[in-house]
């Protein structure tokens, strides 16, 4: 009786170390699986952030020229206007007879 309660606890001991063996294992690949993908997300992350600040730049450039365009045409339109508010139309008729 005692020799079979001594084989029964020397193999629940190796039951339980195969156990633990196997926990540390699949532990392990989880931790290197957690690990890979917080790598993938991290650089998927840097990637979008890139083309985020591109993109930001380009659409910064479009405003520019549009805002460089609008000054331009407001300021034809000025001198324009103060040309024709200047010019003496009567003297001007004179010349077009």
């Amino acid at each position: 009786m005692h020799n079979l309660i001594e084989k029964r606890r020397s193999e629940l001991q190796a039951d339980i170390k195969e156990l633990h063996s196997r926990i540390t294992t699949v532990n392990r690949e989880l931790v290197e699986k957690i690990e890979h993908t917080e790598q993938r997300i991290t650089n998927e992350i840097k990637n979008l952030k890139e083309h985020i600040t591109n993109e930001h730049k380009k659409q910064s450039n479009v405003v520019e020229q549009i805002q460089r365009w609008k000054w331009m045409i407001l300021g034809g339109s000025a001198a324009v206007m103060w040309l024709i508010s200047s010019v003496n139309f009567a003297t001007l008729s004179k010349f077009f007879k």
